[in-house]
């Protein structure tokens, strides 16, 4: 399929997969950047040639859904998943893959437990991983 409609704001909008590719590309926030993980922890990603970034991110940059939605508050991530799976684009979610990364950042810590001087508190990525990341994590857990 190369485009679908959704409703947004009571209007019909059209989203082809040619401009799902252009939104994505002009989203910033992307799960490789470290800083945006640690900041901020969204679940439902969207995924293109190996690079993951935000659902409803991406969603809201697609040209006719920016036109009628005013924030990500316009519609919800399911409608926005529903669009980007009939249009046969991969999605992942960390919910359900909790435990996998649950074990991959407490094996992080562990790695760099051992050769740290001082507090965690001294060692930036330690501090951030432990006060911020695990945090997000297990709140969804």
């Amino acid at each position: 399929m190369s485009e679908t409609s959704v409703r947004i704001n009571e209007e019909d909008v059209t989203v082809s997969k040619s401009s799902v590719k252009e939104a994505f590309q002009r989203t910033e926030q992307s799960l490789n950047d470290q800083e945006f993980e640690v900041r901020y922890s969204p679940w439902h990603f969207i995924e293109i040639e190996g690079e993951r970034k935000p659902v409803k991110h991406v969603f809201l940059n697609i040209e006719p859904v920016s036109e009628v939605a005013d924030s990500r508050q316009a519609f919800t991530t399911d409608e926005a998943e529903e669009v980007f799976d009939e249009l046969g684009f991969e999605l992942y979610s960390r919910k359900e893959n909790a435990e996998e990364i649950l074990r991959n950042t407490f094996e992080e810590i562990l790695e760099d437990y051992p050769g740290r001087q001082g507090t965690a508190s001294k060692d930036k990525r330690l501090y951030q991983l432990l006060k911020n990341k695990g945090p997000n994590f297990l709140k969804h857990i």
